[in-house]
């Protein structure tokens, strides 16, 4: 056993064994050590963090300054897109939409010339037309009455 250990460094003791370390006087120690494993002088103080939570609680800052920033790069979809590619998406978009209608038009006549519908369909009938007189307008108007003075 090391009899030069100074105050809080651990001394290693069989704590499993039979024998009991002693404090190099050739007294026994009680296995159940209750020794502080860091040095005294290493202890945080009392007063150091009730200066350290007033500090941060009346500036709302801590007393470590935070490590530097970097500035991220800008994202892709933040870059100028090139004139060459704005061109070719404005003529797509043109072309379609000037496609769209004249495809209506071409299907439309297609239509028209290779689909005939039965002038008859199986169970629709149209509705015969019916005639029905308006109501003529007989007898005299009634008189409206005079207002009273």
């Amino acid at each position: 056993m090391d009899d030069d250990a100074g105050q809080g460094m651990r001394v290693s003791s069989p704590r499993g064994g039979a024998e009991a370390p002693d404090d190099g006087e050739g007294r026994l120690l009680p296995l159940d050590d209750d020794r502080p494993t860091v040095e005294h002088r290493a202890w945080p103080r009392q007063d150091d963090y009730w200066k350290r939570t007033t500090y941060i609680a009346a500036t709302g800052r801590h007393t470590a300054t935070a490590p530097r920033t970097r500035a991220l790069p800008r994202p892709n979809r933040f870059h100028q897109p090139r004139p060459i590619r704005s061109g070719i998406v404005l003529i797509l978009i043109v072309g379609v939409i000037a496609l769209v209608p004249v495809g209506v038009v071409r299907a439309q006549r297609w239509a028209e010339q290779h689909i005939s519908l039965p002038s008859t369909i199986p169970g629709v009938t149209a509705p015969a037309p019916t005639h029905t007189a308006t109501p003529a307008k007989h007898g005299t108007p009634t008189a409206t009455p005079k207002k009273k003075k």
